[in-house]
């Protein structure tokens, strides 16, 4: 039952994330984000420019000539112009007045701000009427620093407003979808950092690959220019596309650190440093020396890069030696895959830049997906390590709970309640132990079974070591010290046994192990009938429990022999005063009706001193063998020397008389004399000393 649950509610899990993603993809399908509907109101307005020399350009390849210089444009606007129409220039580091014939209608001459004069790619829509049909728009253009000639007029659209805003959200809704996923990443680190209790076994710092991933996604949207689009503001986003990945050296340096062995707080301390290092650097460059952005960004990033390698290489290297010295498993492959995948796609996107094969608005597709595809990486190596941590708690539990039995029950009580727990716990059909006897065969000694089952009688059941058990054992070894079997066909030669054993029992699957004590075989676990996905599981709790269950099983036998010699006579066997004083006090019934006889060997003394000890020991033994072939083993006592009492419950008085005189019958077959006397309790007793008193009486009369 359990099982058919835990797969109904993995089909409903799924169910569940496959409507929401369609519904996700149906709302961005029907915002029209995704179509080109917008196009039938937006015209190429960049061709066939005029310059002042009279030759006809494409705007993008017109460069300002040098400082000073001012470029001048014009070209003649089509006669079908509404008041919705917009002149959409998207500009890089310019300056630029526009011009209706000799009517100037816009002006864009950015002031110095926080990051300088340089503004990178920036966009305006200036407003035209329809009056302005046909009439020649006059473009003049100088770069906002003439010292690098970076200025530059990148494109020109007529659109109305809004059809042109959606364009250019539409050109980089995968760069910028990229990016605001890396940041969606970065919170929901954050959001499972907060849900982890203990905070101090996680396998790498996530608050700092949250922060790697916010600054690095938000820098990467940033750079998308859709926020300046929408919003309108030029100084605000450029500011923080120019300072926000300069924070991004202390959290990667602290990451790295984090998924070394040794995790030596010196580096990040160095990082953190170098970092504030690296911030006041960029601010001394644009406030002290008036430096401005445009000029020092790449320099700085360079440096940050630079040293962000070099102290991630010396930590991992530091690591290494570490991990060598001590003989210990690095276990960071994966992360070695996500950081050069990384790696490949910056310098991908650094080497498409500069040799100029493709042009963006915005620059980095590469690094956002490398970036994505880390952020993947670490997740689910954190996820993986969840898992495993996961499962290391519950098999913790597990065997905590295991061990309360072994501790707070007789061994007998405390196997019976561990096989119960984890036949529940791992939701199998049946447990068995086999225990080895004497004559080398594996006897069934302990059963449980599910509820809606019958009991196998695996009590009838023995197994035999050679050819069976001893193969099973191979087996267990050369499969890494598991024993799995989901298909007897598949072991049909390599164990035909086991295989036949399965079949004639009807066993469909069995995980199974030996119980070892001290290097020898004392036992076999088998679980038969747990379910696929967790017979990986049950193997392991095999390779576990099986200590305790060994120990438990040496502890019982250890305890039986303990108590047969508290309990017992050591010449016969037969239970001792003792044994039959605790019984007269715990387990007598005295309600119900039973009979008590005491006899003496008449003779004894004299013949041990006759004929020696010997002949009185099988003497003592004889009248042992009469009274437990009458009455029992259980139910026969030796009191002393040659005294015995024994219990016998019959119902009906004459029975019990008849079995006092079968006592006399077998001793005088054994040329043994007794002195007998039997008092029986047909509604049971108030006094049992009376009754042992009146018997003993009987006793003496009879000699």
């Amino acid at each position: 039952m359990k099982s058919q649950n835990s797969f109904s509610g993995k089909v409903y899990t799924v169910i569940h994330l496959i409507l929401v993603f369609a519904l996700a993809a149906y709302i961005v399908i029907v915002s029209g984000i995704l179509t080109a509907g917008y196009n039938e109101a937006v015209r190429n307005f960049s061709d066939e420019w005029i310059t002042e020399t009279g030759e006809s350009r494409c705007i993008d390849d017109v460069r300002i000539p040098g400082i000073g210089r001012k470029v001048e444009l014009t070209k003649k606007l089509p006669g079908n112009i509404t008041d919705e129409d917009c002149i959409c220039i998207e500009s890089k580091n310019s300056i630029y007045t526009i011009l209706i014939d000799d009517r100037e209608i816009f002006t864009f001459s950015p002031e110095e701000n926080f990051t300088g004069l340089g503004y990178g790619v920036t966009f305006n829509e200036i407003r035209l009427n329809g009056a302005d049909g046909g009439h020649t728009v006059h473009l003049k253009i100088a770069s906002i620093n003439p010292e690098n000639n970076r200025g530059q007029i990148l494109s020109v659209y007529l659109a109305p407003s809004l059809d042109y805003i959606h364009m250019q959200v539409r050109s980089c809704f995968i760069p910028a979808a990229l990016s605001l996923f890396v940041v969606l990443l970065g919170v929901t680190m954050v959001l499972i950092y907060i849900r982890i209790p203990d905070k101090n076994d996680l396998p790498f710092s996530i608050i700092s690959l949250s922060m790697i991933a916010m600054l690095i996604g938000s820098w990467l949207f940033v750079d998308t220019n859709i926020m300046q689009l929408i919003t309108g503001n030029i100084f605000m986003w450029r500011s923080l596309n120019r300072f926000i990945i300069l924070f991004a050296l202390y959290p990667c340096v602290h990451f790295i650190n984090s998924l070394t062995k040794l995790r030596r707080q010196i580096y990040q301390i160095i990082a953190f440093f170098v970092n504030i290092a690296i911030v006041i650097l960029a601010l001394i460059l644009r406030f002290v020396f008036d430096v401005d952005t445009t000029m020092s960004f790449s320099p700085i990033i360079g440096v940050e890069v630079l040293l962000l390698a070099i102290l991630s290489f010396v930590s991992l290297i530091d690591n290494n030696i570490y991990c060598k010295n001590n003989g210990l498993v690095q276990g960071i492959k994966g992360f070695y895959i996500g950081i050069m995948v990384l790696i490949v796609s910056v310098a991908l996107d650094i080497l498409l830049y500069h040799i100029g094969i493709f042009q963006w608005d915005s620059y980095g597709s590469f690094t956002r997906l490398g970036v994505a595809c880390f952020m993947i990486v670490c997740l689910f190596q954190f996820l993986k390590w969840w898992t495993r941590d996961r499962a290391d708690v519950q098999r913790d539990r597990f065997i905590n709970k295991i061990l309360q039995y072994a501790v707070s029950y007789s061994p007998e009580d405390s196997i019976r309640l561990i096989l119960e727990f984890m036949g529940t716990e791992l939701r199998t059909s049946r447990i068995g132990i086999f225990e080895k006897q004497e004559n080398g065969k594996f006897h069934g000694t302990y059963e449980w079974f599910r509820e809606d089952l019958e009991s196998a009688d695996m009590g009838l059941l023995y197994l035999p070591q050679e050819g069976l058990v001893d193969e099973m054992y191979k087996a267990f070894y050369a499969n890494q010290k598991r024993l799995i079997i989901s298909n007897p066909e598949e072991y049909k030669t390599a164990l035909p046994s086991l295989y036949s054993l399965m079949i004639s029992n009807d066993i469909e699957s069995l995980v199974s192990g030996p119980l070892e004590s001290n290097g020898k075989l004392v036992g076999w676990l088998a679980f038969i009938g747990t379910p696929d996905e967790l017979q990986e599981e049950t193997a392991e709790i095999i390779s576990i429990i099986s200590y305790f269950l060994t120990q438990l099983i040496v502890q019982r036998e250890e305890q039986k022999r303990l108590r047969y010699y508290s309990y017992n006579d050591p010449l016969t066997g037969a239970l001792n005063r003792r044994a039959f004083t605790e019984y007269l006090e715990n387990g007598l019934d005295m309600s119900s009706a039973f009979g008590y006889l005491i006899c003496n060997i008449n003779g004894l003394e004299a013949a041990n001193n006759k004929i020696g000890y010997e002949a009185g020991d099988r003497m003592v033994k004889d009248v042992v063998r009469c009274l437990t072939d009458v009455f029992g083993e259980s139910h026969v006592y030796r009191m002393g020397g040659g005294e015995f009492a024994a219990f016998g419950f019959e119902t009906d008085e004459s029975f019990f008389n008849g079995d006092v005189e079968r006592v006399r019958k077998l001793a005088k077959e054994k040329d043994l004399s007794l002195s007998i006397g039997s008092v029986f309790c047909a509604f049971g007793t108030m006094a049992i000393q009376r009754v042992l008193y009146r018997a003993n009486e009987i006793m003496k009369a009879d000699k």
